[in-house]
């Protein structure tokens, strides 16, 4: 939350941090699992604190999780502070009523979004929850998955959420037919199962395949434990994934 304000010239005034966490990760590839896991927990408490009030963010991704760092006696860096910010998308639902935006609006980062939020329909805290876990792959592993050549995706025509949602079954599918009647969209239906049935062999065409595939040569820290919690907040059916409290006791956290 911003700190300070000037009403004659509009400016918000926010405290200064060392970095955001995309940079961060990027920058620090050496981070050990201990401190990438500290910044996550820090990260699902904010958000488990933001749900227990009945608000949703809508924008969770990498960029809009701010850090404070120091380096200890041998130089190793330690995160200090971890802040969720960039609210402007945030919405306090009513009761369990999620959030359908009108045809053709989109919230948030396409890179980031859960499969229904690439859809604009049925968005709520589950779908928080998968951007938390798009995080998690990336802090945990360094390695930025879903960042597509926009610029050849504007020369092929094809528009970018269709891009991540084919990235996104690819990884995690099939698609469940849970994540069908939440989206409750005929056409945005018709499309997640096309392209469910043409990665149904070995998760292609789109990306690296199914993540349960994926090494560790490839992915750091990518282990079997983490890809099982990881697996728990990016279960395509938004009803099968976990919320933020459940995932904070996963025993993952003090492996």
């Amino acid at each position: 939350m911003h700190v300070d304000d000037n009403k004659a010239e509009k400016v918000l005034i926010y405290e200064y941090f060392s970095d955001n966490l995309l940079s961060f990760v990027m920058k620090n590839p050496s981070l050990s699992i201990e401190a990438r896991k500290w910044i996550l927990r820090e990260l699902g408490q904010s958000l488990k604190e933001f749900h227990a009030k009945n608000w949703i963010h809508i924008d969770v991704k990498p960029d809009n999780v701010m850090i404070d760092y120091s380096r200890d006696e041998h130089g190793q860096l330690k995160p200090e502070r971890v802040v969720l910010g960039d609210l402007d998308c945030s919405l306090k639902l009513k009761g369990d009523k999620l959030l359908r935006l009108p045809e053709g609006i989109k919230l948030g980062n396409v890179m980031w979004r859960s499969p229904e939020a690439q859809t604009g329909q049925g968005i709520g805290k589950a779908s928080d929850v998968f951007s938390y876990g798009l995080v998690c792959l990336f802090t945990t592993t360094g390695v930025e998955t879903l960042h597509p050549d926009f610029e050849q995706l504007k020369r092929d025509g094809v528009e970018p959420e269709l891009e991540i949602m084919g990235r996104l079954i690819s990884f995690f599918g099939p698609v469940p037919a849970g994540l069908v009647t939440h989206v409750q969209h005929e056409d945005w239906g018709k499309v997640m199962m096309v392209i469910s049935e043409s990665t149904m062999d070995d998760g292609g065409p789109v990306g690296p395949g199914r993540f349960s595939k994926w090494e560790e040569n490839d992915y750091p820290n990518l282990d079997s434990e983490t890809k099982r919690m990881l697996s728990r907040l990016t279960n395509l059916d938004p009803s099968k994934r976990a919320t933020m409290e459940e995932i904070l006791e996963d025993p993952w956290w003090h492996v």
